[in-house]
């Protein structure tokens, strides 16, 4: 790679990168250090497909090597955490036209796919809630919107039962690539106290709790017991009723996730809507039921 490559790579702020045609990394800016986490002498000499995942890497090694192409891909960071960004690929060749080089250009936009990923959340649950009569009767669509909103493997709806004084599982959602029997066995038989576990805690102390890596967590059984079946990250939320029977959201996924704020005040939005759908239909079943006479 000649000094004015690097002179050109070095003044993009963006993170900008150097493949061979082989697809191994020879050039990496202070950009491309700080969106993906590598040093320098890290990435050099590795082949591109670490920054994606063999899917992705796939994908744009095939686009053609003659021309410019721009688009959106998922990126790996060297922590394991996972982004988005917009990247543009521009072809470079000697003067005979024989390829050399292709250099990638990447913008991070994972906060506003994140931010557009949360409202998509809110709406999906506005939907679901809008054609249903109880929280029970919307679980399985209100599940599968929001895991297919905010990218989750697993999700689980935990309801309380007032006699026993537990939570029960009443409704479990799962990808169609991700089957524990096993797992989804447990869960059905699980009765959690309050402030039993994690499905407990959050239900006696109404608050939301985001788990990026169940690895570091402080283990509880059921972290353990999912860390077993290959998930690595969870969040769960309470559905905030004004009364103690609103009960649980739990959700699982795959790769680990970064710590962010954002993530906790959707869930908790999430809880609230959820809460005050709860709350409205009570109301109106009060408002609804017969009066005992008097006199």
């Amino acid at each position: 790679m000649s000094s004015r490559t690097v002179i050109t790579l070095d003044n993009i702020s963006d993170a900008a990168i150097l493949t061979d045609p082989e697809n191994r990394i020879v050039g990496w800016n202070p950009g491309a250090e700080r969106l993906f986490g590598y040093a320098c002498a890290e990435a050099t000499g590795q082949n591109a497909e670490m920054l994606y995942g063999p899917s992705q890497a796939s994908l744009i090694a095939s686009w053609p090597c003659t021309d410019r192409r721009t688009g959106e891909t998922r990126f790996v960071r060297k922590d394991g955490t996972e982004g988005v960004c917009e990247i543009a690929t521009l072809p470079l060749h000697d003067p005979q036209g024989r390829p050399l080089a292709t250099m990638a250009v990447y913008r991070d936009i994972t906060e506003r796919k994140r931010a557009e990923q949360y409202q998509a959340a809110r709406d999906a649950v506005r939907r679901v809630l809008a054609g249903s009569e109880s929280l029970a009767e919307a679980s399985h669509s209100l599940l599968w919107a929001i895991s297919e909103a905010l990218d989750w493997l697993w999700a689980a709806l935990w309801l309380p039962d007032p006699r026993a004084g537990v939570l029960r599982c009443h409704h479990i959602w799962q990808a169609s690539n991700f089957r524990p029997s096993g797992f989804r066995r447990a869960s059905q038989q699980a009765r959690f106290a309050p402030a039993a576990d994690m499905p407990g805690r959050v239900w006696a102390h109404r608050e939301c709790i985001s788990i990026p890596d169940l690895a570091i967590a402080k283990p509880t059984p059921r972290l353990s017991a999912a860390i077993q079946v290959g998930l690595r990250s969870a969040a769960y939320f309470p559905v905030l009723t004004e009364g103690p029977d609103g009960g649980v959201i739990e959700l699982f996924g795959r790769p680990t996730r970064p710590d962010n704020d954002a993530l906790l005040e959707c869930v908790q939005a999430l809880g609230r809507q959820l809460g005050q759908f709860v709350d409205q239909k009570q109301a109106a079943a009060t408002s609804l039921a017969p009066r005992p006479a008097t006199g």
